[in-house]
């Protein structure tokens, strides 16, 4: 089984997807590359990966307000066929993305109303 320690650092922005940076130590031999499988609350890993590559180190999106966990695979492509095998799960890390910032709703809300003043201001002008 191989364990593949992560760090992580969570990365958010209000008026964009959340993001995760995952990192985790080499695997020594050298794997072809890594796979991350992301997951929220009981649900099972999907079959195809968040990422895959040869680095350590991945950025990946989260959704907001949600508690999603990964796991990493490392992966060998050999022989004539090109098959891949798949080593089995790393430990899990869980994440919580946080929700928006009640700052950054409050300013989604003035802008809403803004926009809305402002169409009854012209629907009332139309009608004048």
């Amino acid at each position: 089984m191989l364990v593949l320690p992560f760090f992580f650092n969570g990365i958010g922005n209000a008026f964009a997807s959340q993001q995760v940076t995952l990192a985790w130590d080499a695997v020594d031999p050298a794997p072809s590359g890594y796979h991350i499988y992301m997951r929220t609350a009981d649900i099972p890993y999907p079959d195809v990966p968040v990422w895959e590559g040869s680095d350590t180190t991945c950025t990946v999106p989260v959704p907001e307000g949600k508690e999603v966990a990964f796991v990493a695979r490392a992966y060998l492509v050999g022989g004539i066929s090109g098959d891949t095998a798949e080593s089995a799960d790393s430990n899990e890390i869980t994440y919580m993305a946080p929700p928006d910032s009640p700052k950054n709703l409050l300013l989604q809300a003035i802008e809403q109303l803004t926009a809305g003043l402002q169409a009854l201001k012209q629907a009332l002008l139309a009608t004048n």
